[in-house]
Order: C-alpha cells, then sequence, then structure tokens
C-alpha cells in the first residue's frame, strides 16, 4: 500500500519486489504458489505451459502435456499417441492416433491386420466391412485400407467379387483377375493361384 496507509498482501499471481512501488502481475500463463509474492521468480510457469521461472511461459506443443506447475519440460504422450490441441495437463489428454487404439492416456495398441481406424482416441478398431477383404499391414488408418484377399477382386475399401471360373488372382490388392487362357479353366471360383488353372478336354499342358 501507500507509504503510511493500509499495507495489503499482493494476490497470488503478482508480486512486488524490494524496489517496486506496487504489485505487478506475472507473465501471461505463470503464477505464484502463493500471495504476497517478493519476486519475479516466484512466478512459475501453468500446468500445460513450460519456460524459467520469471520468463515466459510458452504452450505444451500438440503431443505434449505438463500437469505440473514450474519450469519442468512438458512431457511426451506415449507412442502412437497424440493430443487434440496444444498446452494439455494430463496424460488423460493423450488419445490413441488413427490407426491404433486403447484409452485415453494409456498405451495405445497397432489395429491387427483386417481392421482400421479413422479417427484419434479410444475407439476400437473397425473390422473390414468385406469378408473377403483385409489389410496388407497393421495399423491401417481408413477403410480404403481394406482390399481384396487373393482369388476376390475389386476397389480397395469396396465390395469384392469372386474370380468367375477360368480366371485366378494370387495376390492381395484390387487387381483383375487373370485368364487362365482359351484352353484352360479352373475347377471352382476364387481361384488363387495359377496352378489351378486345369487344361480343358483335348489339351494338355506344355511345360
Amino acid at each position: 500500500g501507500v507509504n503510511g496507509g493500509v499495507c495489503t498482501e499482493c494476490a497470488t499471481g503478482s508480486y512486488k519486489g524490494p524496489d517496486m512501488e506496487s504489485c505487478a502481475l506475472c507473465p501471461s500463463n505463470s503464477t505464484t504458489a502463493t500471495a504476497a509474492a517478493t519476486s519475479l521468480q516466484a512466478c512459475r510457469c501453468n500446468p500445460g505451459y513450460h519456460g524459467d521461472n520469471g520468463g515466459s511461459c510458452a504452450a505444451c506443443p500438440k503431443g505434449l502435456y505438463k500437469t505440473s506447475s514450474g519450469p519442468a519440460a512438458c512431457v511426451s504422450c506415449p507412442q502412437f499417441a497424440t493430443t487434440s490441441g496444444i498446452a494439455n495437463t494430463e496424460l488423460a489428454a493423450c488419445m490413441c492416433s488413427p490407426g491404433y487404439t486403447g484409452a485415453d492416456g494409456s498405451s495405445c495398441s497397432a489395429c491387427p491386420v483386417g481392421t482400421y481406424k479413422a479417427v484419434s482416441g479410444s475407439s476400437a478398431c473397425t473390422q473390414c466391412s468385406n469378408q473377403h477383404s483385409t489389410t496388407a499391414a497393421t495399423g491401417s488408418q481408413a477403410a480404403t485400407a481394406c482390399v481384396c484377399i487373393a482369388g476376390y477382386t475389386g476397389a480397395a475399401g469396396g465390395t469384392c467379387t469372386a474370380c468367375p471360373k477360368g480366371t485366378y488372382k494370387s495376390a492381395v490388392g484390387s487387381a483383375d483377375c487373370t485368364s487362365c487362357g482359351a484352353s484352360a479353366t479352373t475347377a471352382t471360383t476364387a481361384t488363387s493361384t495359377a496352378s489351378a488353372c486345369a487344361c480343358l478336354t483335348g489339351y494338355s499342358r506344355v511345360d
């Protein structure tokens, strides 16, 4: 207070040193642990922000968090997890990235082959919609990662249909079925190997 008047303590979030006439606010995104702080160094970065005591405080970037006040560094989310924004104050803000699943703030597991997950968060991986489709790897992030298995053909993320008799498809993907040729056919549909092509009556295989 004014000399000769009533003295009141500086409120939390402000300070007054020996050579100052009045209380001053701490820098943005910082505060003091108690009222009546006596120096700028008593100003500590808030949770979600990092920087030296008494200095400027920057928000923890996306994918990091900080639970305490003070100069501690921001902490990275668990592997394959991130946050939706910046200045996060708790581990629970870390969500599994697309292609991975798990509880918020916990470890994240890759979506198994044959499944995908397009959004961040704790939702479960989604099974490829067609029973004759799968994914090429774990951790798939979109329905278009679902491709037709061997013996079936169709666009990625779409319907898979069996290769007709007389054709085959040996690889996973959206490629067309391959014809056995005019003099050969297969015993069934959905054939996955060229060796299943058998010569028609009246024709013999030439090695």
